[in-house]
């Protein structure tokens, strides 16, 4: 029931880690996520898809600004 060390210890909550079986993401502040609904709202892309390997990590684009 815990998160892994990189997720748990990211001070800015930027990390996010989910099953996608459960649609649910979480990240080190305890902010959940629906994980279908923030990748489609959030235009989020996987590297090299195009090699058909069906990678499972989810990059998401900056909101707002510094």
């Amino acid at each position: 029931g815990k998160l892994p060390f990189c997720v748990g210890g990211c001070p800015m909550g930027a990390l996010y880690f989910g099953d996608a079986a459960e649609d649910g993401v979480t990240n080190s502040q305890g902010e959940t996520l629906p994980l279908r609904k923030t990748l489609s709202q959030r235009s989020a892309y996987r590297l090299r898809e195009d090699l058909g390997t069906g990678p499972s990590v989810y990059y998401l684009p900056m909101q707002g600004g510094p």
